[in-house]
């Protein structure tokens, strides 16, 4: 769906840890896998790179360096013998290949850009990933770009092994959607 435009850090650490992104790198999910994904967003918005800048294939060039330094592997490895594991199969491992497959598919969830005026989606999707980006008992905002859309949306995110993030529009499940006429410029 590419309707689907998310805004926050903490969705794309939940997305990422779920990707293949870190499992091609042989970083099966797991305490090390999480703490991967928080310490590259970390580092990530320490370089200044935003959300919604992500996509760009400058950033990735960032992310895939950042990835290579020793500092950041001691973080998420702390063994000589993982941090060699990992370090080995990032060194072989095609980078073009990471950012096409892997990286940008999460990432263009978070590009900011919605070709048919969909607005910024923040919503609760505690059914998908766990992560509750609303306080217990809130309405997370979803804004659709009509009366009708709004009746029947619901978000799936489907993280398929292959990496790849797909979404998907259906019967709402106690997900509150509103309409908001567009404001005229």
């Amino acid at each position: 769906m590419r309707n689907l435009v998310l805004d926050r850090w903490e969705l794309f650490i939940q997305i990422l840890y779920e990707s293949s992104f870190f499992q091609n790198l042989t970083m099966p999910k797991g305490e090390n896998r999480m703490t991967a994904c928080e310490t590259l967003a970390d580092n990530i918005k320490k370089k200044k790179i935003k959300l919604t800048d992500l996509h760009t294939h400058e950033s990735f060039q960032m992310v895939w360096e950042l990835l290579g330094q020793e500092r950041i592997q001691k973080i998420f490895y702390r063994t000589e013998a993982s941090r060699a594991r990992f370090r080995e199969a990032w060194e072989e491992a095609d980078p073009q290949l990471f950012y096409h497959e892997y990286w940008k598919p999460v990432a263009e969830l978070f590009r900011g850009y919605c070709p048919v005026k969909w607005c910024k989606i923040t919503m609760c999707v505690k059914s998908v990933t766990g992560l509750p980006l609303s306080p217990p008992g809130s309405v997370s905002p979803v804004v659709a770009p009509s009366r009708d859309a709004a009746l029947d949306l619901s978000v799936t995110l489907d993280l398929a092994p292959s990496g790849r993030v797909s979404a998907a529009r259906g019967q709402s499940q106690g997900l509150r959607v509103a309409y908001t006429p567009p404001l005229q410029a």
